[in-house]
């Protein structure tokens, strides 16, 4: 009897795996997935700002890119006064909800993107892709009550120093 626990005690620790695995996608975000189709602009509190979405919205349960169903990356960039602020974000369920932006914004000036964009928008790649921003992504990006999970281990550089020249 007592091998017969054990083998009910493991199946239930498999299945428990199972369902998490199944109930928690990764989706693999390439640099190459923002802006073939969209740069948005448009006006926040009267200042202008660019976004660029990620191609691919996700809804990985239907797989019918069905916008009321997906959630996607997007980066934007805010020039204020001499100031430009970049931010990465998610909108959970396109169609549904607005957008929200996470944690800290990147700050540069004008100048020190002019003198060097390269490095500031490399600097701003990996800042806005680190474990904290993408914890809150990850946390609040559902696709018909799956927990999607964004891989953003690409260099997402080009994406930032493009949608900074855009801004300004």
């Amino acid at each position: 009897m007592k091998h017969i626990d054990t083998i009910k005690k493991k199946d239930m620790k498999h299945l428990k795996l199972f369902e998490a695995f199944i109930n928690e996608a990764t989706y693999k975000v390439p640099a190459s997935d923002f802006g073939k189709s969209m740069w948005k602009y448009y006006q926040v509190k009267g200042e202008k700002t660019w976004r660029v979405h990620c191609e691919y919205a996700i809804d990985q349960v239907k797989g019918d890119n069905d916008p009321e169903e997906r959630d996607v990356v997007f980066f934007e960039a805010m020039p204020i006064n001499n100031d430009i602020y970049i931010k990465i974000g998610g909108i959970n369920n396109l169609k549904k909800s607005n957008a929200s932006t996470a944690g800290k914004n990147f700050a540069t000036t004008a100048e020190e993107f002019g003198e060097d964009p390269e490095s500031v928008s490399s600097e701003a790649a990996k800042f806005l892709t680190d474990k904290d921003h993408l914890k809150w992504l990850n946390k609040n990006a559902r696709s018909e009550g799956q927990k999607i999970k964004f891989d953003m281990k690409d260099d997402y550089a080009k994406v930032i120093e493009t949608l900074v020249k855009k801004s300004l």
